[in-house]
């Protein structure tokens, strides 16, 4: 089942042309990752990191634009996963002003735990948050 939440739009998102500067298309989009954990799973993103030491950072990073995102009030989000492997997971972002989409974005994601050196290792994503990442798979 897609994830959907609606996000504000501010002026410091937007460039002089009153669109929204692409970069913070990626940072909507984990605004939306984020909000999944806390609401839809047992654990805010936050607390997943700092207490279970589990992290999701992206590997890769695809989006084709289809319309400017304008600052009119708000953005919806649809996300969805698209791949789940035992270490990563592959989201899809379809952003929407009203009925236009406006992008989709492509999103590769490792689950890693921090090592003490400052790197991350590769480890496999734990049940209760595959459960939760299943819950978004894309109907086929």
């Amino acid at each position: 089942m897609t994830y959907e939440i609606n996000l504000p739009v501010r002026f410091d998102d937007v460039d002089a042309a009153g669109v929204v500067y692409y970069p913070r298309i990626l940072d909507k989009c984990h605004q939306a990752f984020e909000s999944i954990f806390s609401e839809r799973g047992e654990t805010p993103y936050h607390t997943l990191f700092t207490e279970r030491k589990i992290g999701f950072p992206s590997r890769s990073l695809e989006v084709e634009f289809l319309a400017p995102v304008e600052y009119t009030g708000s953005l919806t989000l649809r996300v969805s996963t698209t791949q789940i492997s035992a270490r990563s997971v592959h989201f899809k972002f379809e952003g929407y002003q009203g009925s236009k989409c406006c992008f989709i974005a492509k999103v590769g994601k490792v689950c890693c735990k921090p090592q003490t050196d400052g790197k991350f290792e590769a480890v496999e994503i734990p049940e209760d948050i595959r459960q939760l990442l299943n819950e978004l798979e894309e109907s086929s």
